[in-house]
């Protein structure tokens, strides 16, 4: 199984994020500080 598309709401500093569409190449996150990128990550992985 494979992650293509996902949305996360309401969870720390991410209220409600567009559809995030996920490439087989991505292999980065980039973002300015604080701007949600590991709330971002620690709600994929509580998602497991």
């Amino acid at each position: 199984m494979k992650l293509r598309k996902f949305t996360v709401k309401e969870f720390r500093s991410i209220w409600d994020s567009n559809a995030i569409e996920v490439d087989d190449k991505v292999t980065c996150l980039v973002g300015k500080n604080e701007s949600g990128k590991t709330a971002l990550l620690h709600a994929l992985y509580r998602t497991n």
